[in-house]
């Protein structure tokens, strides 16, 4: 038994309390029913020559964070180790993390970047094997999408370009202008007594940072999941993240792809099945949820300075894993 792990994250989410209790008959009574089917989010990224294999682990919070790389070979080398006893590694690293709470894990695995066949079957293998209990959820993102969103510009009025035209109504003497204010413009001159300074003030008015918000995208069409120019592998459903990059209405928005892959077997849906309505609303109402998830993952990776916190719109755990990738594959 390994001794508990007491820690204290410097950042946590808020957790909501849960939508909806699984009450069920069962023998052998789950230890923590509250935290059943808790989600751990795991990302991997992997460097363009093969080389490293970047790996992050997160909850819905933050309560869990952790990264480890993986070499596969020296540089320079041709001889790389085995892709699938990497899987196995990380599956074992993943094992070791939700095994410390025995509930059932909703475990989603995401790349950056196209999840090939291989990589698709290696996975699920490990899942349908392990002792622990578990669904298994693959999607794959694009931080760079093929995908610009602008807004349009407002319409220009006649008036803009005949500014005096404005002023064609007859002269008419006015009232000498002052730089003072009266006492009564901010409600605070005589027999106005016990007013406020700025009587339009909303004591319930709140502070809001424009640049912080976050929109869900499902689209009715799957976007490719392979870089070929050839082959076409639709993902079951996509998605888009997208946030404001600026201040400015006219700014470009930040967007992210999300497609998912492969769902669980635990929802009677597997990758490339979209033959009935109800696999496609399990599909949609699953690429909602990890879109929410995600939103808040953005929220942890502004914070913790893995992402510019305007220009982009990525979850902390997938910007863990494509970051410590860079960093290794240039340096080692």
């Amino acid at each position: 038994m390994f001794p508990q792990e007491l820690h204290s994250p410097s950042l946590l989410l808020a957790k909501p309390p849960p939508k909806s209790i699984d009450f069920k008959f069962n023998p052998e009574p789950s230890p923590a029913i509250l935290q059943e089917n808790k989600c751990l989010h795991v990302a991997y990224s992997q460097s363009i020559d093969e080389r490293w294999i970047c790996v992050s682990w997160s909850d819905n919070w933050g309560d869990i964070k952790s990264v480890k790389s993986y070499c596969l070979g020296a540089r320079g080398t041709a001889t790389l180790r085995v892709f699938e006893e990497v899987c196995e590694d990380i599956w074992n690293d993943t094992l070791a993390i939700i095994t410390k709470k025995k509930i059932h894990w909703r475990i989603i695995l995401v790349k950056a970047g196209p999840v090939e066949a291989d990589e698709l079957d290696i996975w699920t293998k490990l899942s349908a094997d392990s002792i622990i209990s578990n669904t298994l959820t693959i999607l794959s993102v694009d931080l760079t999408p093929p995908l610009t969103i602008s807004a349009s510009l407002p319409p220009l009025l006649p008036m803009a370009f005949n500014p005096q035209g404005q002023n064609y109504a007859t002269p008419m003497p006015s009232t000498p202008q002052t730089s003072t204010l009266s006492p009564d413009q901010v409600g605070t001159g005589p027999g106005t007594p016990g007013t406020e300074a700025y009587p339009d003030l909303d004591v319930d008015s709140t502070l809001i940072d424009y640049t912080d918000e976050v929109w869900g995208i499902v689209l009715s069409h799957s976007l490719p999941n392979t870089n070929s120019l050839i082959m076409t592998v639709p993902a079951l459903i996509s998605g888009y993240l997208v946030k404001r990059s600026g201040l400015n209405d006219y700014d470009n928005l930040a967007v992210m792809s999300v497609s998912l892959i492969h769902l669980g077997t635990n929802n009677n849906v597997m990758a490339g099945n979209k033959n009935t309505t109800a696999s496609s609303k399990a599909c949609e109402s699953t690429l909602r949820e990890i879109l929410e998830y995600y939103r808040g993952l953005v929220t942890l990776g502004q914070h913790f300075g893995v992402i510019d916190p305007v220009k982009q719109v990525v979850p902390w755990h997938v910007a863990a894993a494509v970051k410590a990738q860079e960093a290794f594959a240039a340096c080692l």
